[in-house]
This record gives structure tokens, C-alpha cells and sequence, in this order.
């Protein structure tokens, strides 16, 4: 079974993510995760791939370009999630389903 754990945020920002990566059987599943990195720093975890998107956010940019910058996080995690046809995605954080809640629902809830 290929899975994607998807965060709009560093790995060391997945609380618990340990917890999940400890219980699944990596001899038997590819797991792979796809998060915004806004922190410029490499994350690597043994037998995991690993996609990141360089998310660099101002905070004293506005909404409207905040926005911008996560949307294009989410060009680049759908056309990955698309290609690489996950059978289970692990959707970290509610701010992470806020900004894909609608491709999820059409592409892993409706077919």
C-alpha cells in the first residue's frame, strides 16, 4: 500500500507523527510525506520519501499573499498526490484539510 502523510508544516512541527511511523510495517507499505517546509531546514526520517515544498511566508506579508504561497504548496502536493496514486492519505493537521478538503473529497471520498 502506498501512503502520503500531507502537512502544511515542518516535520518536526507533526506532533506524534513518531507514533504513526512506528505502528505502520514499512517492509510491507511506502510511505511518503509531502509538507511545506517554511523553515529552510533538510528532514530526513529513514525508509520515508520525503517532498518538500520551499514555503518562505513573511509575517508581515498580507493575507492575500499568505494565501498565494499556500496555494501554490497545494498546486504542488495535488499534481504529486496525482502521480504517485496513494491508496491512503493521512491528512496532518486541520489546517492541511482546510486547504485540501475539496480535491480530497472528489479524489478519495466520491470515487
Amino acid at each position: 500500500m502506498r501512503i502520503a502523510i500531507l502537512g502544511a508544516t515542518n516535520i518536526k512541527h507533526m506532533s506524534l507523527i513518531s507514533h504513526y511511523l512506528d505502528n505502520i510495517d514499512l517492509s510491507k507499505h511506502a510511505i511518503d510525506i509531502i509538507y511545506a517546509d517554511k523553515h529552510g531546514i533538510n528532514e530526513l526520517i529513514d525508509n520515508v520519501g520525503i517532498y518538500k515544498f520551499p514555503l518562505r511566508i513573511n509575517p508581515n506579508y498580507s493575507k492575500l499573499k499568505k494565501l498565494k504561497s499556500f496555494h501554490k504548496f497545494k498546486v504542488f502536493a495535488e499534481k504529486l498526490i496525482k502521480e504517485k496514486k496513494y491508496d491512503l492519505i493521512i491528512d496532518w493537521g486541520t489546517y492541511t484539510v482546510q486547504i485540501f478538503n475539496n480535491f480530497l473529497i472528489i479524489n478519495y471520498i466520491v470515487n
